[in-house]
């Protein structure tokens, strides 16, 4: 059986990694059968205290439970608790993987199919997801130009421990979709990959990075977004009502529903932080954001020397800081497995 566990595993990755772009949302529940589906749901999530997994995830497991009973509108953190579950689960099957080989090759192939539609939508030959428009609107399979960007990413971690050059593909996609932040979490990828091999040669590459992130992020305008009623005025709101509910968040998966109202902000709606560690605090309050960083931290620690994966690592922690790879669900999957294959990492002799 173990060996058809790559298999299986490679089938939501597939299916979720293609999703094209088009609105995905879970309405409120209006009937009584979801009571019985949240039972059912909470039973799998607590029976996780008992199964053989590290402690973060039976952490979160509980504490995620918990806070629905605590949020300001407990049916929508309990939709989202049914995600955070299913979330769950498939790390705990990931875990089980044995054949990497097998997910290597998938992974490898959801990045060429992306390559091979960007080169089509650069120069205007996407008849498939860009069928009958004049200009470029969906990038990759993902659509959107920023979550592409930060999609890229994340499938280039997951793929960086065969070798640096798959950085090549979030960099050129980034330029692609103008995605600036995007090429900024890879320079502290490659920064890091490179340190122990070549500390004065990295560091150098470094600062030749940065200086040209700087230029780029100017001339396409990417530091406007952190003026007026933009990224910094969000991050700084959502600490401020953060505040209001320290200990226990305003509930998971309840920042797109009351963040606009509360926050009294001009700008466009915003239904997430563009900040994963800020959102979490508004959700979670206090607790559930130092029971996170705890866990990474941890991570962190056992990763270190395993230079290539804690490269990895630390792209996805610096996406998330302005992006949120968390929300799209082209990602998610992806960095469940990436989380797993770290901890294979960590335990192999």
């Amino acid at each position: 059986m173990k060996k058809y566990i790559p298999h299986l595993i490679s089938i939501p990755i597939i299916l979720l990694a293609l999703i094209p772009p088009i609105d995905f949302k879970i309405p409120a529940p209006t009937n009584n059968w979801w009571s019985y589906f949240i039972l059912i749901v909470s039973f799998f999530g607590l029976s996780i205290l008992f199964i053989k997994t590290n402690w973060f995830i039976k952490s979160i497991a509980v504490f995620a439970f918990l806070n629905c009973f605590l949020s300001s509108c407990p049916t929508f953190s309990f939709n989202a608790y049914v995600s955070i579950v299913g979330c769950l689960w498939f790390y705990i099957l990931c875990t089980k993987i044995e054949d990497w080989g097998f997910v290597s090759k998938v992974l490898w192939t959801i990045l060429l199919l992306n390559v091979f539609l960007m080169v089509m939508q650069a120069f205007g030959k996407d008849t498939l997801l860009n069928f009958g428009r004049d200009e470029v609107e969906g990038f990759g399979v993902v659509g959107q130009h920023m979550q592409m960007g930060s999609f890229s990413v994340i499938l280039a971690a997951m793929l960086l421990p065969c070798g640096a050059a798959v950085l090549l593909f979030p960099i050129m996609t980034a330029f692609f979709c103008t995605s600036a932040w995007s090429i900024f979490a890879c320079l502290i990828g490659g920064f890091i990959y490179f340190f122990p091999k070549n500390k004065e040669g990295s560091i150098q590459l470094l600062i030749l990075g940065l200086l040209c992130f700087v230029i780029y992020a100017d001339v396409t305008g990417k530091f406007a977004n952190f003026g007026a009623n933009q990224r910094w005025d969000v991050w700084a709101k959502t600490i401020v009502l953060a505040n209001k509910h320290p200990f226990t968040g305003w509930g998971g998966g309840m920042f797109q529903h009351i963040f606009p109202a509360l926050s009294g902000m001009t700008c466009i709606p915003w239904k997430t932080a563009h900040n994963f560690w800020v959102q979490l605090l508004f959700e979670w309050g206090y607790p559930g954001l130092f029971l996170v960083v705890g866990g990474q931290i941890w991570l962190f620690v056992r990763l270190w020397g395993r230079w290539a994966v804690l490269a990895a690592y630390c792209m996805i922690l610096t996406d998330m800081m302005v992006h949120f790879p968390d929300r799209v669900l082209n990602c998610v999957p992806i960095m469940i497995l990436f989380l797993a294959y770290c901890e294979y990492v960590i335990e192999k002799p």
